[in-house]
């Protein structure tokens, strides 16, 4: 392979560690690799990077979601104590 091709095929396993694929899948890609023509190895290498994006975008999605409820739950919580406290002292003041 010369380094083109080599650079090529570190950044398929790269992004082949990280993506969900089956590790039967992932090993047997690997292990041909030297026998997978290059405009093939182009398109996997594609699919990749597009799998790889797409993940990391739904997993920020996510995580902003997630901390959005997180802060409605707390403006909730607020708003019930404060809703709780008005009525306590008003049922406080009545009794005096």
């Amino acid at each position: 392979m010369n380094e083109a091709q080599t650079q090529l095929a570190e950044k398929i396993g790269q992004l082949l560690a990280q993506s969900p694929l089956d590790d039967k899948i992932k090993s047997a890609l690997l292990e041909k690799m030297d026998e997978i023509p290059e405009p093939l190895l182009f398109k996997l290498l594609d699919a990749l990077e597009m799998e790889n994006d797409d993940l990391e975008r739904t997993a920020f999605e996510i995580d902003l979601y997630l901390r959005e409820q997180d802060e409605a739950w707390k403006k909730v919580t607020e708003e019930q104590k404060k809703v709780a406290d008005d009525a306590i002292g008003k049922i406080a003041k009545a009794l005096t």
